[in-house]
């Protein structure tokens, strides 16, 4: 009995290996998952890690910059490419910080697609997010 579950279990792993090998040869497009390392400061916040500064790196497909405070850096809806809201350094603006995980570091998504970039659009004139 012992004999037969695990022969059944190799056979089923043996299974599993190969469709993975399957699906990676055959759809290229699917690629490693995960925040690149470039983007994550060890010990940022005491035990807790946090992002690093000035970094740019893969956010699970999607390039991510940071601002040299360790924020998400969004592009400016004038200039649309090299400025960012968070570093445009008016004084008359007020600062607003937003606290949470998938809303301000989406999975997959453009800085400028999720809930804090939306938000930095729509408020930078008057507000630095």
């Amino acid at each position: 009995m012992l004999k037969t579950v695990l022969i059944n279990m190799a056979i089923l792993l043996g299974l599993f290996l190969l469709m993975e090998a399957a699906v990676r040869l055959f759809v290229p497009q699917i690629g490693p998952l995960g925040v690149d390392s470039s983007l994550i400061h060890q010990g940022r916040y005491g035990d807790t890690h946090g992002l690093a500064r000035s970094a740019s790196g893969s956010n699970y497909g999607v390039t991510t910059r940071t601002t040299p405070d360790g924020f998400i850096a969004y592009s400016l809806p004038e200039n649309g490419d090299a400025g960012n809201v968070n570093n445009a350094g008016e004084s008359s603006r007020v600062p607003w910080l937003l606290l949470g995980d998938s809303v301000t570091m989406p999975i997959g998504v453009k800085s400028d697609s999720s809930f804090a970039g939306r938000l930095a659009h729509a408020v930078s004139d008057s507000v630095k997010v």
